[in-house]
């Protein structure tokens, strides 16, 4: 599953202090109830303003 979602922008925005070492960084998180694996670019992390392109699946 791939989806882009601006109104996620404010979840992922935490991930700055997460990703640090890896190009791919990943973490569970729960969307309108259904909950995802999340794989987000460090890249996209430092672009705030950006919408982030979100790699998922649910569990």
């Amino acid at each position: 599953m791939v989806y882009s979602h601006k109104g996620l922008h404010s979840k992922f925005y935490n991930l700055q202090s997460i990703v640090k070492q890896s190009v791919y960084d990943h973490l569970v998180i729960e969307v309108y109830g259904v909950r995802y694996t999340v794989y987000c670019l460090r890249s996209m992390v430092h672009h705030p303003r950006s919408t982030y392109t979100v790699y998922g699946h649910s569990s």
